[in-house]
């Protein structure tokens, strides 16, 4: 016989594990030396807040459409409708 999800059940748990977690400590000493002093290193936004460091925002880079002045227009498509009562 088949067993459906009865509402008695449990739901199963998803997600990260209880206890687990997402971040830990690294000694930036660690970090200059497997990396140098000029390395980039991913941080979140919320730590840098919580440090007072700021970023600027990159600057955005608009591309404009290539438009050429020698296209020729679209051609028209003549169509009719007609309406069955």
């Amino acid at each position: 016989m088949y067993s459906g999800n009865q509402m008695s059940e449990t739901p199963k748990k998803r997600g990260r594990p209880k206890g687990s977690t997402s971040f830990t400590r690294v000694k930036l000493s660690d970090l200059l030396e497997s990396f140098g002093v000029d390395a980039c290193v991913v941080v979140s936004k919320k730590w840098m807040e919580d440090v007072g460091l700021t970023v600027s925002p990159a600057p955005v880079r608009v591309i404009a459409a290539h438009t050429s002045d020698s296209e020729e227009p679209e051609e028209k498509i003549e169509f009719s409708v007609n309406t069955f009562d």
